[in-house]
């Protein structure tokens, strides 16, 4: 017992052996490979729900979308007497029912074909060119002119387009342009008969028209007068709506598209999302006295 001691090492305990149970470390590797094997299972299990909400279309459906002609009035002084001024913009109340998985949304698109008034078409092309009007207008029906559009609609309110919980429903307003004080005058790289195409083949646009503006979406928004109705081309599927929903779109049917608004635009911003889409309707519901007038 003396010479064990002395040979062990000065600071150091002696070696203490501890009998262990007959094959337990036979079992380490067996369970080691499992614990691999439950680890590779869920890595592929979540890749491959991964894949799937990446290549499969979002579970969502647009249940209405309101069009809403967005305006602010101002006073300004023309050869020193006081008038009125109407700026337009250009909103989107979406109703969306989630199916049966978190989505997340982003922006409302709005593309496709538009095609020319005979009045946009003097006022941007120089169809004249010293021909008589009657003939002006036998080739403006032959060649039916048009823009091509691509315009990006954003959420008023971030945190309503995050995420989307299974089976919610979600009133989400996005603005294309919003309706400010000189909000009339758009800048392009490029003149606007650039812009123009011809459906007889002779002439494809240059560019796409990035640029919103009221009278391409909202007949009669122009200048003191309010909106009377939507363009057809969205009506008659020419341009068409878009819902960005993760990694996807989900199309707007044209069948979804209801009566247009026209809202001050201090009641659109101050009145609950829900008014915004039901009108009055939703006021005669839930209040006596509607506190603002939309239309």
């Amino acid at each position: 017992m003396g010479s064990e001691l002395a040979d062990t090492p000065v600071g150091l305990p002696p070696e203490v052996h501890v009998p262990s149970k007959k094959g337990d470390h036979h079992w380490l590797p067996i369970i080691g490979g499992v614990v691999g094997l439950v680890g590779g299972l869920i890595g592929i299990v979540s890749g491959w729900i991964t894949l799937y909400d990446h290549f499969t279309a979002p579970s969502v459906e647009i249940v209405g979308v309101v069009p809403v002609n967005v305006f602010l009035e101002t006073k300004v002084r023309i050869d020193g007497k006081e008038a009125k001024s109407t700026s337009h913009g250009i909103s989107f109340v979406v109703r969306v029912q989630n199916g049966n998985r978190p989505v997340s949304l982003s922006v409302l698109e709005l593309r496709g074909k538009v095609l020319l008034t005979f009045q946009e078409y003097l006022g941007i092309w120089d169809a004249r060119n010293g021909l008589p009007m009657e003939q002006v207008e036998k080739e403006f029906l032959r060649r039916k002119p048009y823009r091509v559009i691509e315009w990006v609609g954003w959420p008023e309110e971030p945190d309503q387009v995050a995420r989307m919980e299974p089976h919610e429903e979600r009133y989400v307003k996005f603005t294309f342009l919003e309706a400010t004080f000189g909000s009339g005058g758009w800048f392009r790289r490029a003149p606007l008969s650039d812009f123009i195409g011809f459906d007889d083949g002779t002439k494809k646009p240059k560019w796409i028209d990035e640029f919103p503006e009221p009278p391409i979406v909202f007949v009669g928004a122009s200048g003191r007068m309010l909106a009377a109705d939507l363009r057809e081309d969205l009506r008659e599927g020419r341009t068409h709506l878009f819902l960005k929903v993760a990694s996807g779109s989900v199309p707007v049917p044209a069948d979804r598209i209801q009566t247009i608004r026209r809202v001050p635009k201090e009641d659109w911003q101050g009145a609950p999302v829900q008014a915004d889409y039901f009108g009055k309707n939703y006021w005669k519901a839930s209040l006596d006295t509607p506190p603002f007038n939309s239309q």
